[in-house]
């Protein structure tokens, strides 16, 4: 477990170069990561975490060097973990976060400072689990779902910035994907083979 306390940043930044140009991004992480109070962590590389690391973000970042940090941001790189858990603030950038084991986070999913249009996909190795969201969520990328459930557990769990075109395969969506409705998410869409449907909370 790699824990990142208060005050701390922790930018990861490891690779593997055997020409002195081409750039192959290696782990720097083997294991889990914790970050707290105003801690950070920011990928200066993509996946540099294991692709099963867990992540749990209890903190909502720091101002570095004039710069507005978030606790875990990918600050436009790309990074598969296991599980993401927290009340902290997670910045996507334009890079994508893949979640691939059941998850509860009630912290932010933002673009943050270094971009905009990162993707949040889940991919969970257990078909069955379920990512539950209940945080305001702002980023502006897709959401993509090629295996298991989203649950949105408020009314800003999705996006604002997200459309809900009533069309076959919108362009961020998958067949695979399926809706859980939390008793506080009125009229969310539920998809099903593909296409979206308007189902009213009673």
């Amino acid at each position: 477990m790699t824990t990142v306390n208060s005050g701390a940043v922790l930018i990861l930044d490891k690779f593997f170069s055997p020409d002195g140009r081409s750039v192959f991004p290696v782990t720097a992480i083997a294991g889990d990561v914790d970050i707290e109070g105003t801690g950070v962590v920011r990928l200066a590389q993509s996946s540099q975490l294991a692709a099963t690391s867990n992540v749990t973000v209890n903190s909502n970042g720091n101002t570095i060097r004039g710069v507005v940090t978030a606790g875990f941001d990918l600050a436009n790189n790309s990074q598969q973990i296991g599980t993401l858990a927290g009340t902290g603030t997670v910045a996507l950038g334009s890079g994508s976060l893949t979640i691939t084991a059941a998850s509860t986070f009630a912290g932010t999913i933002t673009d943050g400072s270094f971009g905009t249009g990162g993707n949040l996909i889940l991919d969970l190795t257990d078909s069955t689990g379920i990512v539950a969201l209940s945080g305001t969520n702002t980023y502006t990328g897709l959401t993509l779902i090629t295996a298991g459930t989203l649950q949105p557990q408020s009314a800003t769990a999705i996006p604002s910035a997200h459309s809900w075109p009533s069309i076959p395969m919108a362009p961020w969506i998958s067949t695979a994907m399926t809706w859980l409705l939390a008793p506080s998410v009125m009229g969310c869409p539920v998809a099903r083979a593909g296409r979206f449907y308007w189902e009213q909370t009673p």
